[in-house]
């Protein structure tokens, strides 16, 4: 039971993390659009959206690993097991509608990569008083 819940709030970091990050970087790079409506990709809103992507998925793996009753490690790729799961739709359709077909795939690598990386530095679990 521990280590499905270091994996699922893994996960649930890395979501939030992403839509508040998504909320304040679209207010910032795009000021004049309407709320609701995307506006096409720019090349900066793509590195600003891998790095803060990127942010995100090192503090999930980080987290699922430090959670982790035993074998941190395998905790985090357990989590990058769901990211690419969760990835795999939009990899095999191409993405949505104004993303470039290379965005899902480079976005779940950026993400596996992210998780394995915060998995590799979380610190051992505290041993106990």
């Amino acid at each position: 039971m521990r280590s499905m819940l270091a994996v699922i709030v893994g996960f649930a970091a890395m979501a939030i993390a992403v839509i508040v990050a998504t909320v304040v970087f679209m207010r910032l790079l795009y000021p004049q659009a309407e709320p609701g409506l995307l506006p096409a990709p720019t090349a900066a809103w793509l590195a600003v959206n891998f790095a803060y992507s990127l942010g995100a998925a090192v503090l999930g793996g980080w987290l699922a690993a430090y959670l982790a009753p035993r074998a941190p490690f395998a905790h985090a790729v357990a989590l990058a097991v769901v990211a690419v799961a969760m990835a795999l739709p939009g990899i095999l359709g191409g993405g949505s509608p104004g993303q470039p077909n290379w965005y899902p795939p480079v976005m779940a690598a950026v993400a596996v990569g992210g998780i394995l990386l915060g998995g590799k530095i979380s610190p051992r679990r505290r041993k106990a008083a």
